[in-house]
């Protein structure tokens, strides 16, 4: 929910100073380097959230932290923008089933 609530708020107050499509990508970086940070603050949690086929857990939760920041910086790039939200896509994609795995087990915690 934190990170919805951050995303509306930095779209709310950009688009006050740029322009609405400058605006939804300076937000979607700001809330993907905030969910990146739980990749780091939260690894232990983190890393209990991937299903158990998934190797080098430790590893792909760190990897998936770096990419979340730079797939969020390269949507500040009108030269970057469009690959980088393909990737982006590709991203979301492939960390559902973690997403999925953790809601089914809403006793996992993220921190200790």
């Amino acid at each position: 929910m934190k990170p919805l609530l951050l995303l509306l708020v930095v779209f709310g107050v950009a688009t006050i100073f740029c322009a609405v499509s400058l605006a939804a990508n300076i937000a979607m970086c700001v809330m993907l380097c905030f969910t990146a940070l739980g990749h780091f603050k939260f690894h232990p949690g983190m890393v209990r959230m991937l299903p158990a086929p998934v190797p080098f857990k430790g590893l792909v939760v760190y990897a998936s932290g770096v990419a979340e920041i730079l797939m969020g910086v390269g949507l500040l790039f009108p030269a970057t923008r469009h690959v980088t939200a393909v990737l982006l896509i590709a991203f979301l994609v492939l960390v559902l089933p973690a997403n999925i795995n953790a809601a089914r087990k809403p006793t996992l915690p993220l921190h200790e």
